[in-house]
Protein backbone atom coordinates (compact mmCIF):
# COMPACT_ATOMS: atom_id res chain seq x y z
CA UNK A 1 0.00 0.00 0.00
CA UNK A 2 1.32 3.42 -0.95
CA UNK A 3 1.57 5.85 1.94
CA UNK A 4 1.01 9.60 1.86
CA UNK A 5 4.71 10.41 1.56
CA UNK A 6 5.08 7.95 -1.35
CA UNK A 7 2.06 9.45 -3.09
CA UNK A 8 3.46 12.98 -2.69
CA UNK A 9 6.84 11.89 -4.08
CA UNK A 10 5.12 10.29 -7.08
CA UNK A 11 3.10 13.44 -7.82
CA UNK A 12 6.23 15.58 -7.63
CA UNK A 13 8.17 13.12 -9.82
CA UNK A 14 5.37 13.15 -12.42
CA UNK A 15 5.42 16.97 -12.58
CA UNK A 16 9.22 16.99 -12.82
CA UNK A 17 9.22 14.39 -15.61
CA UNK A 18 6.62 16.34 -17.57
CA UNK A 19 8.60 19.59 -17.20
CA UNK A 20 11.75 17.78 -18.35
CA UNK A 21 9.96 16.32 -21.39
CA UNK A 22 8.68 19.80 -22.26
CA UNK A 23 12.28 21.01 -22.40
CA UNK A 24 12.09 23.26 -19.34
CA UNK A 25 15.44 24.40 -17.96
CA UNK A 26 14.22 25.15 -14.41
CA UNK A 27 11.89 23.28 -12.07
CA UNK A 28 10.68 24.95 -8.87
CA UNK A 29 9.50 22.72 -6.03
CA UNK A 30 7.58 24.02 -3.02
CA UNK A 31 7.05 21.77 -0.01
CA UNK A 32 5.57 22.31 3.43
CA UNK A 33 8.06 20.41 5.62
CA UNK A 34 6.06 20.61 8.85
CA UNK A 35 3.18 18.79 7.21
CA UNK A 36 5.46 16.09 5.86
CA UNK A 37 7.53 15.18 8.89
CA UNK A 38 5.55 16.34 11.90
CA UNK A 39 7.27 19.70 12.29
CA UNK A 40 9.92 18.35 14.65
CA UNK A 41 13.69 18.61 14.55
CA UNK A 42 15.34 15.62 12.93
CA UNK A 43 15.54 13.89 9.57
CA UNK A 44 12.99 14.99 7.01
CA UNK A 45 12.66 11.71 5.15
CA UNK A 46 9.52 12.50 3.16
CA UNK A 47 10.99 15.87 2.23
CA UNK A 48 14.20 14.20 1.03
CA UNK A 49 12.23 11.60 -0.92
CA UNK A 50 10.51 14.34 -2.90
CA UNK A 51 13.84 15.95 -3.79
CA UNK A 52 15.23 12.54 -4.79
CA UNK A 53 12.16 11.94 -6.95
CA UNK A 54 12.73 15.21 -8.81
CA UNK A 55 16.45 14.57 -9.24
CA UNK A 56 15.72 11.10 -10.64
CA UNK A 57 13.63 12.80 -13.35
CA UNK A 58 16.72 14.61 -14.68
CA UNK A 59 17.10 17.64 -12.42
CA UNK A 60 19.71 18.70 -9.85
CA UNK A 61 19.19 20.90 -6.84
CA UNK A 62 20.81 24.31 -7.24
CA UNK A 63 19.31 26.48 -4.49
CA UNK A 64 16.94 26.08 -1.58
CA UNK A 65 15.35 28.35 0.98
CA UNK A 66 12.53 28.53 3.45
CA UNK A 67 9.88 31.15 4.03
CA UNK A 68 7.19 31.58 6.64
CA UNK A 69 7.04 31.20 10.38
CA UNK A 70 7.09 28.22 12.73
CA UNK A 71 3.39 27.52 12.13
CA UNK A 72 3.37 27.79 8.32
CA UNK A 73 6.68 27.37 6.58
CA UNK A 74 7.43 26.26 3.06
CA UNK A 75 10.63 25.02 1.49
CA UNK A 76 11.45 26.32 -1.99
CA UNK A 77 13.82 24.37 -4.18
CA UNK A 78 15.22 25.59 -7.48
CA UNK A 79 16.31 22.68 -9.63
CA UNK A 80 18.10 22.91 -12.96
CA UNK A 81 18.01 20.49 -15.83
CA UNK A 82 21.03 18.17 -15.87
CA UNK A 83 23.27 18.77 -18.86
Amino acid sequence: MMGLKDAKAKVVADHAARAYQEGRQVFMLRVNPGLLDGGTTGPAYAFAEQIEAVESAGWWLQHMGFAGDEKRASGYFLLRRRQ
